[in-house]
């Protein structure tokens, strides 16, 4: 078999194609078609799902241009305040948070709270003070920093349906590769590529690192859950926490088990329990081969 290329923390769908690295030329009879779609299914995979430096780098920058405007907003408008009101002020300011919050949830939450912040020291008596007097004043405030989390809370949700839409997609239209593969002979790592691409959709929502055996606190996923008479059942779903969970190895040789999280921007994700123990299966024989 290929040299396998281990990484330490990546997105799950990369990891399983780095594990199943199979030559491409064992298949006698090649079907161009298939492999052309192939090689550009997995180029756009590579687009789509990005380096997270990228993500990081975005959200960053979103986060601050959206606390300066805001903060800047808030001083200009400082001078003008008796003429202009907290209100008016309030209503510039969610025009900002907004505008971030749409580009990015963190960076839209971090821009109320600085908007929230801003109007209260320079819009609100006293000025130039984050105590608050008023009743209207605090409930201005108060709802400048809950509609940047709602717009916020709302794209988050919006993408992760754009995510979970597309790699609904991709696993669709991989069983139909499997279909036309019952007819056809396509080259190995096409079809591997196809087999792992259909139980992926779930899988793409996490991210995986291995570490050392017994060293996480994290909660372990079974193989078998218990049923209400405490015997063993292949119960459908299994929950990855926010805080992630891990899946034990089946051979303890290899030192490593596998954590298993949710991705950035999404919180507790529900998965097949065959889906996980399918990808620590191919991570173990990866492993136990290098």
């Amino acid at each position: 078999p290929a040299p396998v290329r281990t990484v330490t923390r990546c997105a799950l769908p990369i990891r399983f194609r780095a594990a199943s690295n199979i030559e491409s030329d064992i298949a006698l009879h090649v079907t161009t078609a298939d492999w052309s779609s192939a090689k550009k299914a997995q180029s756009f995979r590579r687009k789509h799902d990005g380096p997270t430096t990228l993500g990081f780098v975005k959200r960053t920058t979103v986060a601050c241009f959206g606390s300066v405007a805001a903060l800047t907003a808030a001083v200009a408008t400082s001078a003008v305040r008796d003429s202009m009101g907290v209100a008016n002020s309030a209503l510039l300011l969610a025009a900002i948070i907004v505008a971030s919050a749409l580009v990015d949830w963190a960076a839209g939450i971090i821009t109320a709270l600085v908007a929230a912040i801003a109007l209260n020291y320079f819009h609100t008596e006293p000025v130039h003070s984050f105590r608050i007097t008023e009743t209207s004043d605090l409930v201005a405030v108060l709802l400048l920093a809950g509609l940047g989390i709602a717009v916020s809370a709302a794209t988050a949700f919006r993408v992760g349906e754009r995510v979970r839409n597309y790699h609904s997609s991709v696993s669709k239209g991989a069983a139909a590769a499997l279909a036309r593969a019952r007819r056809s002979e396509l080259p190995a790592a096409a079809l591997w590529h196809a087999v792992v691409d259909a139980e992926c959709a779930e899988l793409a929502l996490l991210n995986a690192q291995l570490v050392p055996s017994g060293t996480s606190r994290l909660p372990v996923v079974a193989r078998h859950a218990l049923g209400p008479d405490e015997s063993k059942t292949d119960h459908e779903l299994v929950t990855i926490p926010a805080t992630g969970a891990v899946v034990v190895l089946r051979d303890p040789r290899l030192g490593v088990d596998v954590v298993l999280s949710p991705r950035e921007g999404h919180d507790a994700t529900e998965i097949r329990r065959r889906t996980v123990f399918m990808f620590a299966d191919n991570v173990e024989l990866a492993i136990s081969h290098m």
